[in-house]
């Protein structure tokens, strides 16, 4: 039983924020689906508000942190709500002795479930391996007995971002069969960017974005600062451009020497897809971009596609497009791996030889094909060392605009400390290279304010020795000379003294450029004072990108005219949709809003910077070097980001960042209606032809019988098909427009959201916003009503027009059977809820058909939707974004 008395001693200090009590006011409506997920920007004070709902529930609590440094944060941040002589029995940091409160890390729930110790409980150095989640599958009935056992009635998730898809579904499990257990999930970075699957997941366990506090809404009260993000294009060296033009060379020979060899042809023309009179659509359904490999092959080898392959998925012969090298890879994958079991003798001898020839020629690497690049071509790519000298070139344009007030941190996914002791090795992106070769590059005045700082390695000019000691205020602690560093030194110590005296280093300008690890320095970091942060970082996703972005746009309180500025390095191609890297930052730019380059607007995505976001199928070629020193200009006008902010913010008064889904997907209906409305048009004409030539034959002759009948009967076919006729031009209407069937579907979601109980707005005030942003390209959110009900509209309208995936129920339109599109899953739980969805659609859409794709007839309908989706996929985008409105 939970004492009272502990809950009713906590109370916070201080005056909470207008955007924090929003949230806290909405805590009751938002637990009673016993969720509450909360997007919070860097400094909206998150884990203060999860302590006050800790404080408001009382109820006993774990709280699951991503690494140490934010387990620590939950407990110290108590102190804000307890006196000095508050009794503090009931708070621990360990799972062998749980109390009231006890805030933990992922990795010692992971580690207590497999029955090991607790390793991330053990102090060490080391800080720049990353504390990763483990992947691997949690006891799943061993951490529900914990739960259990210590009666935990609220978990919090912190960063739940963080969460691989094996824990997703362990804590989804759990909290299914632990009913009375609240959950709270804390994220600044929801996984926009990511897999449609990897979305699907992570809302599946945290539900739909309850509340939202935006980094808009933060620089407008003054918590974080105005900034801007920069985009610095990068080439291949000449040695790196020679090992991918030799990995292509020898996927293409290689291509030639298996698509044609006999073994294999053999093997595919004797696949059941391919001889069998019947397949199962069941297993079709699994490989539906195997299917469409195996048409575009076999076309390539001449030979006629399966009759009975093509009947169940419905695929045009005019659609199946020429094979691609990632078609052929996912076949190589499926006939000499999958298929294994089904070899003979001979192919078995063969695919072993293969195998073994592809992986000396660096095509197949832990048990996955390459063709179309490899693991060690994309990491030496992504890892480039073009990207050390762009460090050095964003190093003096910062120099030269902020000059003594540039406060800058470099963070590097590695410290790649060799070269330090060894001139001779191979130069790698890491914070050691960065270091050294902007040593080199700054002007001898410039060297005593740089310093390297990581887990392993700490290096300081001699000059800042003595102010060094005087902060640490420690006698442990060693230097060393560095042969290759002229007046820096090696310097060993306790890394949290060092990185506390290296930090008020940079606060005071001793320091000016401080070169990091995103461990060391990426999450849990606090230094208002930094006002440039560049992100040398290839490796983290785009949410612990975001985190790295957070610590430079703080607002330092001793300087309030701060203007940040956030540096991301890209390796620049040709064709960007093929630069890995530029894809992994155009879902960096999807997590985080921001001001947009031209005009006074604010939003997410790339796009507002005047970049491609190719992760959606936007296709432009972009000039490397037009594009860097156009963004070397603009960053010259980094003064004026503040007038910029303003206006922005102040456009709309009382603006919010609400998500919108922006698309330029054509889904239209009205061809099929307008063909149905000439149809009622015609019988109309004969109906009111029918009248007229009675009532001439009645005054050129006399009355009689057959004229009654011809009257009654062209009377009636007038007035049905009249009515007929209107009533098709009212559900034309709507459709012309050229994105109309798009905005009726918003509609169709509204109005389903409506009658299935998800809004508690009044329906007059909530309408669906339409904006035109370009020719064919369309914004889709709704105004009025809250966040959540903003956010699960969004979720359902991205989900209807985003593909046929795997959803439990598909709706087919009855005026065009290739129109099949998914049940949004809020819907798709129940079949009540579906059927309240397709009422909603026949208001808006006209008749339609609901169809469960969980047995035989329903597995053939997701096969042939699913396929036609990724044949059409390529023409249009959709994504999700955040707009300041």
């Amino acid at each position: 039983m939970v004492s009272p008395e502990v809950f009713n001693n906590l109370k916070f200090k201080y005056e909470w924020r207008d955007y924090q009590q929003r949230v806290l006011n909405a805590l009751k409506h938002h637990f009673e689906d016993m969720k509450l997920h909360l997007v919070a920007a860097p400094g909206a004070g998150k884990t203060s508000l999860g302590l006050d709902v800790f404080r408001q529930l009382q109820r006993k609590t774990l709280v699951l942190s991503p690494n140490r440094v934010i387990r620590d944060q939950w407990v110290d941040r108590l102190s804000d709500f307890i006196t000095e002589s508050t009794p503090t029995g009931w708070i621990s940091k360990s799972l062998d002795e749980p109390k009231l409160f006890t805030s933990i890390t992922y990795q010692a729930l992971h580690a207590y479930s497999k029955g090991n110790a607790v390793v991330e409980e053990i102090v060490d150095d080391n800080f720049d391996e990353d504390e990763e989640i483990p992947k691997d599958a949690v006891d799943n009935k061993k951490v529900s007995d914990l739960l259990n056992y210590e009666e935990i009635e609220f978990l919090i998730l912190d960063e739940a971002h963080h969460l691989t898809s094996e824990w997703w579904k362990v804590l989804t499990k759990i909290l299914e069969k632990k009913e009375d257990v609240m959950l709270l999930c804390l994220t600044g970075t929801p996984p926009y960017g990511g897999a449609y699957a990897e979305w699907e997941r992570y809302e599946a366990l945290c539900g739909p974005i309850d509340e939202e506090i935006s980094v808009p809404e933060l620089v407008k009260a003054n918590v974080l600062c105005p900034h801007q993000d920069y985009v610095w294009f990068v080439a291949l060296q000449y040695t790196e451009k020679e090992k991918v033009k030799k990995h292509h060379e020898m996927a293409e020979l290689w291509f030639g020497e298996i698509c044609f060899d006999p073994i294999f042809v053999g093997m595919i023309l004797n696949h059941t897809w391919v001889v069998s009179e019947t397949v199962d659509e069941s297993e079709l359904v699994k490989e539906p971009d195997l299917v469409l490999a195996l048409f575009a092959y076999l076309n390539v080898i001449q030979i006629d596609l399966p009759k009975t392959l093509l009947r169940v998925t419905k695929v045009p012969r005019d659609l199946i497009k020429p094979l691609t090298i990632i078609q052929f890879e996912h076949l190589v994958k499926y006939f000499l791996v999958t298929y294994k079991e089904n070899h003979t003798a001979e192919e078995k001898v063969w695919v072993k030889e293969t195998i073994k020839l592809l992986r000396n020629a660096d095509l197949r690497w832990k048990n996955k094909f390459y063709f179309n690049s490899s693991k060690p071509l994309e990491k030496m790519t992504t890892m480039s060392g073009s990207k050390i000298y762009a460090c050095l070139e964003i190093y003096l344009l910062e120099r030269l605009a902020r000059k003594d007030q540039l406060r800058q941190a470099i963070l590097a996914d590695y410290i790649a400390d060799d070269i330090l002791f060894d001139n001779s090795v191979e130069e790698k992106l890491g914070a050691c290279s960065i270091f050294i070769n902007i040593v080199k590059g700054a002007k001898d005045e410039d060297k005593p304010t740089l310093a390297l700082l990581t887990g392993r390695i700490k290096i300081l000019h001699n000059s800042l020795l003595s102010s060094l000691k005087e902060m640490c205020n420690t006698t442990k602690m060693v230097t060393k000379e560095i042969k290759l560093l002229e007046d820096y030194v090696l310097i060993e110590g306790e890394t949290s003294l060092l990185v506390g005296a290296y930090t008020k280093m940079i606060s005071r300008g001793l320091i000016h450029v401080i070169i990091s690890t995103r461990s060391l320095l990426g999450e849990g970091w606090d230094a208002p004072v930094v006002n440039s942060i560049v992100l040398a970082s290839c490796v983290g996703s785009y949410v612990s990108s975001n985190q790295m972005r957070g610590r430079g746009i703080r607002l330092n309180s001793k300087h309030r005219e701060k203007i940040s500025s956030i540096w991301h390095i890209a390796l620049h191609h040709e064709d960007l949709s093929q630069s890995k890297d530029y894809i992994r930052l155009c879902q960096r730019f999807q997590v985080f809003s921001g001001l947009g380059y031209q005009g006074h607007y604010i939003e997410s995505g790339i796009n507002r910077i005047g970049l491609p976001d190719v992760s959606v199928g936007e296709r432009e070629v972009v000039s490397m070097e037009a594009f860097n020193l156009d963004t070397s200009h603009r960053f010259t006008d980094v003064r004026y980001l503040k007038d910029q902010w303003n206006k922005a913010l102040l456009r709309q008064e009382g603006g919010e960042l609400i998500p919108v889904v922006q698309t330029n997907r054509s889904l239209s209906i009205k061809g099929f209606i307008k063909k149905e409305l000439k149809g009622h048009f015609f019988n109309t004409l004969i109906g009111f032809g029918m009248i007229a030539l009675a009532c001439f034959y009645i005054f050129e002759k006399s009355p009689g019988m057959i004229s009654t009948i011809v009257i009654f009967s062209g009377s009636l076919l007038l007035l049905i098909q009249g009515f007929k006729c209107i009533q098709k031009y009212f559900r034309y209407y709507p459709h012309s427009k050229k994105d109309g069937s798009l905005n009726q579907l918003g509609l169709t979601v509204l109005k389903a959201m409506i009658d299935a109980g998800f809004t508690e707005t009044k329906p007059t005030k909530l309408k669906v916003k339409r904006s035109i942003l370009k020719d064919n390209l369309y914004s889709y959110g709704i105004r009025g009503g809250t966040f959540y009900e903003k956010s699960v509209f969004v979720n359902c309208f991205y989900e209807l027009i985003n593909g046929v995936h795997n959803p439990r129920y598909v709706i087919i339109s009855e005026y065009d059977e290739d129109l099949i599109l998914p049940v949004p899953s809020m819907f798709g739980g129940k079949k009540e809820l579906a059927q309240i969805f397709a009422n909603a659609w026949l208001r808006y859409m006209g008749k339609c058909e609901v169809r469960y794709t969980r047995n035989k007839e329903g597995a053939k309908t997701l096969l042939s939707a699913n396929v036609r989706n990724i044949i059409e996929s390529e023409y249009f985008q959709i994504s999700r974004l955040d707009k300041w409105q």
